[in-house]
């Protein structure tokens, strides 16, 4: 016996098309049965292409997730210290010219005073328009460093210079040669040293220090107030 699907007719199994619509026959015992298994398949195909698709789609969210987290984590932990650092310069003690920032077994710091010079190196090609002499003494009173010949403080290689403008002073080092440079001292002794500060702005400005230990395993911060004659 064959059927034509599309219309729904019997037919004799001699038969081969369908007399309404001109459809071929599909035998109902073979032909019927094996288009339902091959339909089946077909079936069974797409749910494994979806599948395989789902599978994909996790894999790849799941990547993202986690080159997200990774990501998040590096960020997170820039961001912990670089905040850290902030908190430490926000509460740093302050000093005025002629105190003394101690840290004990460590250090004694004071910047002893702050002029202005007209004096340039000539063979230098910057030529600032303001540079304030700062004069200062530091004593080592028990620091000690494996790398280090000992405490060697620097105004301008150790911290920030902040001009009276609030704007950080674009500049590092300015040498002039009648300066006593700051040398490595071992403990029990001290150096009294000066060093060129070049700032864009008239007035008062700030020295940022930040020292480690010698050990690398802590920073000690301090803001030195250098009021201008």
């Amino acid at each position: 016996m064959k059927i034509c699907l599309r219309c729904n007719l019997t037919y004799e199994d001699h038969q081969k098309f369908c007399k309404n619509c001109g459809q071929q026959l599909q035998n109902i015992d073979g032909d019927l049965n094996y288009n339902e298994q091959d339909n089946s398949q077909k079936k069974k195909k797409v749910k494994q292409k979806k599948s395989g698709k789902k599978t994909g789609i996790k894999i790849l969210i799941g990547m993202l997730v986690l080159g997200i987290g990774i990501a998040g984590g590096v960020f997170g932990t820039v961001t912990y210290f670089n905040h850290r650092r902030e908190i430490k310069e926000f509460f740093a003690p302050e000093f005025k010219v002629g105190e003394t920032w101690v840290e004990d077994g460590l250090w004694k710091i004071t910047i002893n005073s702050v002029t202005e010079t007209s004096e340039r190196d000539e063979y230098s090609e910057d030529n600032p328009n303001t540079i304030y002499i700062v004069n200062y003494t530091y004593e080592n009173i028990g620091y000690e460093s494996e790398i280090t010949d000992g405490l060697y403080v620097t105004l301008s290689g150790y911290g920030d210079i902040i001009e009276a403008s609030g704007e950080k002073s674009q500049y590092y080092y300015y040498y002039l040669p009648q300066l006593n440079s700051p040398e490595y001292i071992s403990t029990g002794n001290k150096i009294t040293a000066e060093e060129a500060i070049v700032v864009d702005t008239l007035g008062t400005f700030t020295v940022k220090l930040m020292l480690s230990d010698g050990k690398g395993k802590k920073l000690y911060s301090a803001k030195f107030l250098c009021e201008v004659p």
